[in-house]
């Protein structure tokens, strides 16, 4: 089974919230009130055997457009509607959002993806609840047929999603990073979880992103390496990220970066935290020191993917007075508009 970052998903003892820059909004998924439940539909037929759901898509019953969004449900982990929509029109016109949306329909009828409905807790007025895409994640007949299809990949049983509601918001943020990062064009290359430092004892990264650097007439193209790790207000998040870093800096005294199986050694790298809020990326960098680092350390901050630029200026730089932040911008990120 795929290594979702079941850290026993700790809640901290009295989780703090982070509001927005206008100091009223709390970001959806990161917000520590935050419940899941997966819903099946009034239909659900749910497919329990490989050899169901091959004989199904062998006559037609699942089409090879579902086969192509199972894939992606697979690839992102866990996404949300929205989010899985964008990816299947990245990948062909012809799917477009009630395309996509229907066949996420059909698959939950037949149990190989798992619709999610999220919320926040202790809200008493229903109504005041955000209407927000709902996350769907591979069900038991889309984990069956899959392993039958890709045998060299692991996959994420619905059992994990069930044990912990922290990591429904923990991967839908991440896969706003990499959604956004597909439509940049310059995304190259996204790995969940590789193992690091040569041995296998070192705990895994949330996700590696290699991007690619257009070169010039005096320069070659270059990679450019983002390791993921992900804060949570619901969790001991300072506890986590103190830990992640220190095993970064181990690895890179040792070997004079951070070696990522798989991946290019000779790349530049950057570890990149992403947060909800810019009040927990300054929370961070005042508790850790962040500049005291020999390798750099970026933000990637969900608030601010909502201008034009989205990922491109999203992201900020400790600066070396205590707290501060300087946001950045990186053209590299920009949407492309081909």
């Amino acid at each position: 089974m795929t290594n979702i970052h079941r850290r026993n998903e700790k809640q901290a003892p009295s989780a703090q919230i982070f509001y927005a820059e206008d100091g009223v909004t709390v970001p959806f998924w990161d917000h520590p009130n935050f419940s899941d439940r997966i819903v099946a539909p009034d239909d659900y037929q749910p497919i329990t055997r490989v050899e169901q759901g091959i004989e199904y898509f062998n006559r037609g019953i699942i089409s090879e457009d579902g086969m192509r969004v199972l894939k992606v449900v697979a690839d992102a982990l866990c996404a949300n509607e929205n989010q899985l929509r964008r990816y299947m029109k990245k990948y062909s016109e012809k799917f477009g959002t009630s395309h996509t949306s229907k066949l996420l329909r059909g698959l939950a009828k037949y149990g190989l993806v798992e619709r999610h409905v999220c919320r926040l807790s202790f809200i008493e007025d229903e109504g005041e609840q955000e209407k927000r895409p709902a996350p769907f994640t591979l069900g038991i007949g889309g984990v069956k047929l899959l392993n039958h299809y890709y045998t060299d990949m692991p996959f994420v049983s619905p059992e994990t999603w069930r044990e912990s509601p922290v990591a429904v918001q923990r991967y839908v943020s991440m896969n706003e990073v990499r959604c956004l990062g597909a439509y940049t064009g310059k995304l190259r290359n996204w790995v969940w979880h590789p193992r690091i430092g040569g041995n296998a004892i070192y705990r895994k990264p949330l996700a590696v992103a290699v991007w690619n650097y257009p070169g010039n007439a005096q320069q070659q193209q270059k990679d450019i390496q983002m390791i993921f790790e992900r804060a949570q207000s619901a969790q001991r998040y300072m506890e986590h990220i103190r830990t992640r870093l220190r095993t970064y800096r181990e690895l890179y005294e040792k070997d004079g970066f951070i070696w990522i199986d798989g991946l290019k050694k000779n790349a530049a790298q950057v570890v990149v935290l992403s947060v909800g809020t810019v009040q927990m990326a300054k929370r961070l960098h005042m508790q850790l020191k962040l500049t005291s680092f020999p390798f750099p350390i970026w933000f990637v901050i969900d608030e601010w993917m909502e201008t034009d630029d989205k990922l491109a200026s999203a992201f900020a730089q400790p600066l070396k007075e205590e707290g501060q932040l300087k946001r950045i911008h990186v053209p590299l990120l920009l949407p492309n508009q081909s």
